[in-house]
């Protein structure tokens, strides 16, 4: 079964996605999810699940963005498709666009099914 990952720091927005997308059994439109919180996080699980999608936060955390984030994981991992989520589209817009990540989509938060059903 292919895999995603989707990155996200705040609990709150991870229940909902759970809840909303993925149910108990973590399965999302025949991908396993696997939901981590930071960037280490998410590298460590590109390294060992090499997932076809990630979904990831663009504001972080732990002192780095989704996008910095996204450009590492490129170099481990050169043909996962990237989707961005944030709450900030204004303020992330532009460097989303100038990253080099292999970007697939860009959502607003809260998700909504329909679009992130499209780029899925």
């Amino acid at each position: 079964m292919p895999n995603m990952i989707y990155c996200e720091d705040n609990s709150e927005h991870i229940e909902m996605f759970k809840k909303n997308f993925c149910g108990e059994d973590s399965v999302l439109w025949g991908y396993t999810v696997t939901v981590c919180r930071t960037s280490g996080e998410l590298m460590s699980l590109v390294k060992r699940l090499r997932p076809d999608i990630v979904l990831t936060d663009i504001e972080l955390n732990d002192g780095t963005t989704g996008i910095e984030a996204a450009e590492e994981l490129l170099s481990l991992s050169p043909r996962t498709q990237i989707i961005y989520v944030t709450s900030y589209t204004d303020k992330f817009i532009q460097d989303v666009f100038l990253s080099r990540a292999n970007v697939c989509g860009f959502l607003n938060k809260p998700i909504e099914r329909s679009y992130f059903k499209k780029m899925v």
